[in-house]
């Protein structure tokens, strides 16, 4: 199959994804007063329902009907709904998406960008609700099994190709594809290391601090991000598994609005 047929092949493929985009823009329908309020009332037991499981606090103790009764409206308003409280948590609610009426809870939750997250930045302004997260990563799970199907299939072309050395070379070269992607556009910051270390005579930390004090990068490529690239990079589908798994851990999402959740 030739470049020509593939590159036709995926734009029909790309036609045909069953994918609505999410009608949601910066301005849209604000809450009445008394509705923002009720949502902050209902955001503050999300965060107390949080931060009580690591504490060891049960499940069942933490019911809605239990921590309306231990907390009563007055009490989230005089303690500020429990805002604090996402210092230490893994996630937060994104104010201004708060104040927007077109999103629901699950968009509203962000994780915290100091995780190893590759491109945080663009990972909290995705949209997507509970069912496209979920769906994504169904998605490249099956993609991860069709293509280690494919390898095989290919691996059988040839002789003397072991079924362990397919086994084994299949997800080390997903590893290195992940691994070429999160250093992307630091050859830059590699070089001014190098200037300070090899001519300079600085220690490899030393360097680091400089350029990260000098802000010589733009966001994207500054120290954290270099530190995250160099160890466990995170991507988007790291980021969705965790939205998921924090939605269902505090009942962010309706039993309803569930469907089939396989994930593991």
């Amino acid at each position: 199959m030739d470049d020509e047929t593939i590159r036709k092949m995926i734009c029909c493929f790309i036609k045909r994804l069953n994918y609505q985009s999410p009608e949601c823009c910066d301005y849209g329908p604000e809450y009445e007063k008394d509705q923002l309020m009720e949502l902050y009332e209902q955001l503050a037991l999300y965060r107390i329902k949080a931060y009580e499981l690591t504490v060891d606090r049960k499940l069942a103790e933490l019911d809605d009907v239990n921590l309306k009764l231990q907390y009563p409206p007055s009490k989230l308003y005089d303690n500020n709904f429990f805002k604090y409280y996402e210092e230490s948590l893994e996630w937060y609610f994104d104010l201004e998406r708060c104040w927007n009426a077109q999103f629901d809870n699950y968009q509203r939750l962000v994780l915290h960008g100091f995780r190893g997250y590759l491109d945080w930045d663009f990972y909290r302004s995705i949209n997507n609700t509970y069912e496209q997260d979920l769906a994504s990563i169904c998605t490249w799970e099956r993609i991860r099994g069709v293509a280690y199907m494919q390898a095989l299939d290919i691996a059988a072309g040839f002789p003397d190709v072991s079924p362990f050395l397919v086994s084994y070379g299949f997800p080390e070269y997903i590893c290195s594809i992940l691994s070429d992607y999160s250093r992307k556009g630091l050859d830059g910051l590699y070089f001014e290391i190098w200037k300070r270390v090899a001519k300079e005579k600085m220690s490899f930390e030393e360097a680091l601090l400089e350029i990260h004090s000098e802000d010589m990068f733009p966001l994207r490529i500054h120290l954290d991000t270099y530190v995250a690239s160099t160890l466990n990079p995170k991507f988007y589908l790291d980021y969705a598994r965790k939205k998921l798994d924090i939605a269902r851990e505090i009942d962010l999402i309706p039993k309803g609005r569930r469907g089939s959740e396989s994930l593991s």
